[in-house]
């Protein structure tokens, strides 16, 4: 499993656009702040609120 940060902006929706690409993927999984809009059977988008707090 690879995990990559940052996704966001030219290069990260580029990497992402070839992860989706390549067969050697059979799902891509992404944390994100909102919806990509993007119809892919391979991803799988988990939105996250980054502001939150998730450990005490």
């Amino acid at each position: 499993m690879q995990i990559f940060r940052h996704l966001g902006g030219l290069i990260g929706s580029k990497l992402l656009s070839i992860l989706l690409e390549q067969p050697e993927y059979k799902k891509v999984v992404v944390l994100v702040r909102q919806p990509l809009g993007i119809a892919n059977f391979k991803l799988e988008e988990k939105v996250i609120d980054f502001n939150r707090r998730h450990c005490s």
